[in-house]
């Protein structure tokens, strides 16, 4: 049986002659696989090069056969058939038998959405050999600009970063923006063993399944354009997995794509980082014909967000007391770019006049105090002297079992929505609601529980 070495180096023989020999052919071939979307642009290009990338070999990440490890010891050798590699972001060049003093770095973290048991894990096209220090140093952190307080790594010189971002050095920055460009573009979540990767300018944390800067990666994609270095390393990857970067053989197609965003709606709004937004109050109901069902109260928010220690405190209108506390849980989901709604079950919301309910922080301080069919004054617990504010709708007698009171509108936190009385989405982000992430990323919900990202 042929060793690992002995099959890498005679692929690298292989590629290295066809390179040589063949380079019209493999153009004239690469021009042939995007034959579906020439003449595209948008939106429609996106969806073009999505279905010509998204079927790949997948590697296995480690194994007694060929794997992850072969491949990036291959893609990333210093010359054809070198027993050697450079490491991404340090530039050092490491002996293959020093692994694992080198190892994989994920340039999209698995941690944000290159997940274990996924394709995206062992994706080539983002797998770089790394020195283990320095990558562990990365971690998971965002591609931007390091400003104020920025440190570097004694074997990463050329890098910066800081407890929020990683500047790699200036002439890797295009390649590590068409590896990212290429992830959002390939992985749609359209298969149910594959994560919804999706590039955004803020909000970047664990759970998130997203990664940025955006419009910092558009920048580097220009200042530092594609090579033969890179160039070489698609064409190896090709041979490998299947699959090619398409912003690597049309660097013209990141404009293309990822300006189709500036085609959205003019949404009057500023611009914000999400990672400040609080959890909300974004969904309720407390009475409907016969015996009440279904009583609750729905909490939003960005993502990942742990509700351990916060609180919902129950208010009755006609003496301004705290007549229930509920202690939530639970983690926000991610429902698209970031946010979700977790719903909680409350038997015997009161039904009277002006009842109300204070949504309470770990920290005791109130987010929100709302009533419904008029106002209260808050006679004790944490929203004490506090006055609510009215959601103007009221539910009856008559009212559905499957309707309630929600928000509805476009906003980037609880505060800039409005209040509609229609059909329930309990534990899911509400009926014609659109939540903005950032500048151009809206999450738009037209129906529950179907979304619809809008690109």
């Amino acid at each position: 049986m042929q060793s690992k070495h002995h099959i890498l180096t005679t692929l690298a023989c292989f590629m290295g002659a066809l390179m040589a020999l063949c380079g019209t052919a493999q153009s004239n071939g690469a021009e042939h696989y995007y034959a579906s979307a020439v003449g595209l642009d948008g939106h429609q290009l996106r969806v073009a090069v999505h279905e010509i990338i998204v079927n790949q070999q997948v590697l296995p990440y480690s194994s007694e056969r060929f794997d992850v490890h072969d491949a990036i010891n291959h893609l990333d050798e210093t010359h054809p058939s070198s027993d050697r590699v450079q490491l991404i972001y340090s530039d050092a060049i490491a002996s293959k038998d020093s692994w694992p003093g080198y190892n994989r770095e994920h340039v999209w973290p698995v941690s944000l959405g290159a997940a274990h048991s996924t394709p995206a894990y062992t994706d080539l096209h983002h797998i770089f050999a790394c020195d283990a220090n320095v990558n562990s140093a990365r971690s998971n952190k965002p591609f931007d600009e390091c400003t104020g307080d920025c440190n570097t790594h004694d074997e990463s010189p050329d890098a910066f970063f800081s407890t929020r971002a990683w500047e790699p050095p200036d002439h890797q920055k295009g390649d590590i923006a068409r590896a990212l460009f290429y992830m959002d573009v390939r992985y749609e979540g359209d298969f149910a063993d594959e994560p919804d990767l999706r590039l955004v300018e803020w909000g970047v944390e664990a759970g998130c399944n997203c990664m940025g800067r955006l419009s910092r990666l558009r920048q580097w994609h220009q200042l530092d354009p594609v090579d033969d270095r890179e160039r070489l390393r698609n064409e190896r990857a090709f041979e490998l997995q299947g699959n090619r970067n398409p912003f690597v053989d049309h660097p013209e197609w990141v404009s293309s794509i990822f300006d189709a965003d500036d085609d959205l709606p003019d949404f009057d709004f500023s611009i914000f980082d999400p990672t400040d937004t609080q959890p909300w109050i974004n969904e309720f109901h407390y009475e409907n014909n016969g015996d009440d069902a279904n009583e609750g109260i729905e909490i939003a928010g960005k993502a990942g967000t742990r509700l351990v220690g916060w609180t919902l405190i129950l208010y009755n209108g006609r003496d301004g007391r705290a007549y229930a506390e509920v202690g939530l849980d639970g983690r926000i989901d991610d429902e698209g770019l970031g946010f979700g709604a977790l719903w909680f079950d409350i038997p015997n919301l009161q039904n009277g006049g002006s009842d109300g309910f204070a949504l309470v922080d770990p920290s005791g301080r109130v987010i929100e105090f709302l009533s419904y069919e008029g106002t209260l004054r808050a006679g004790d617990g944490p929203a004490v002297k506090m006055q609510s504010v009215d959601v103007g709708f009221q539910e009856t007698p008559q009212s559905l079992a499957v309707t309630s009171i929600q928000k509805q509108g476009i906003g980037i936190d609880g505060s800039s929505f409005s209040w509609t009385n229609t059909l329930s989405s309990r534990g899911r982000l509400n009926h014609n609601q659109i939540i903005l992430r950032g500048i151009r990323f809206p999450h738009i919900i037209f129906d529950a529980p179907i979304g619809f990202q809008i690109f």
